[in-house]
């Protein structure tokens, strides 16, 4: 694993508004670089990855087997919540698209199957032959996790905490030492020191559309992973030890319009039921 250094805050939001000091929370930048032939027992995005014998997911509606997205390891992300026994998170999906069938649906980009495997589940699963054309195939991708702070997406924030960003003449200022054009405060936060940007771990989901909470048992499902199309935009969320963007977008993800797909999951229920939401500009 590579170390890699997301940049600190350009401003300390929590002097200028103590409102976020109870919002903040910890989230793990995954940074996925491309890296082929990488262990099947690694952490990583794509390729081979582990079995435990059980019938592979496929899609009926393409006649193709689902593909690995992502395979995460407790130990290399301790704070991954994993169910008793078990230390390997899978999300596998359709590489194809899947969009809903009515407006009641939570918005999806395609089928996505989540697995919990145990120490015994040692089977490699070989890549599998690439559907062609298929949009939604992972470029494989070694992992180098990085544990940072982050703030609530902008779209999930009080109205009125919103309203007195967009007015900030700190965050004005900010945004003219790294905008070409002017643009508001609100803007600035978004881009610069709310949800961080890329695939990832916890923390608070960065919404492009506002809130979409899937519900089970009765509350809102907790934000399990990220996947992003774009790692970051600007030099802002660029790891400090890399002075270009050619690994922004290594893992080869095309989620709509630079879009992102995320990932939620109940605690509460006996399968740790999960669900994925996808928003696109």
């Amino acid at each position: 694993m590579k170390q890699l250094t997301t940049p600190p805050q350009p401003l300390d939001i929590e002097a200028l508004f103590s409102d976020f000091t109870p919002m903040k929370r910890t989230t793990v930048r995954l940074h996925p670089r491309a890296a082929p032939r990488i262990s099947a027992n690694a952490s990583k995005m794509g390729g081979s990855v582990l079995d435990d014998g059980s019938e592979w997911p496929s899609c009926q509606e393409h006649g193709c087997a689902f593909v690995p997205a992502i395979q995460l390891r407790a130990v290399d992300v301790p704070s991954l919540p994993m169910p008793d026994d078990k230390t390997v998170l899978q999300v596998l999906w359709c590489p194809f698209d899947h969009p809903v069938s009515s407006k009641r649906q939570m918005p999806t980009l395609t089928l996505v199957r989540t697995r919990w495997l145990g120490v015994a589940d040692t089977l490699e699963r070989p890549a599998q032959l690439r559907p062609p054309a298929a949009p939604h195939l992972v470029r494989e991708c070694a992992l180098n996790p990085e544990t940072v702070q982050e703030y609530p997406s902008v779209f999930a924030l009080p109205d009125d905490l919103s309203t007195a960003l967009e007015d900030s003449k700190e965050l004005v200022e900010l945004g003219a030492r790294y905008e070409e054009f002017p643009v508001d405060g609100s803007y600035v936060y978004q881009n610069y020191l709310g949800a961080a940007m890329g695939t990832k771990v916890g923390g608070h989901p960065k919404w492009i559309q506002g809130p979409q909470f899937p519900h089970c048992c009765g509350r809102p499902m907790e934000h399990l992973l990220s996947f992003a199309s774009v790692e970051w935009h600007s030099a802002r969320w660029r790891p400090l030890e890399e002075q270009d963007d050619s690994h922004d977008q290594d893992a080869g993800l095309h989620l709509g319009d630079n879009g992102y797909l995320y990932l939620f999951v109940c605690r509460d229920h006996p399968t740790w039921n999960t669900q994925a939401v996808f928003q696109t500009s």
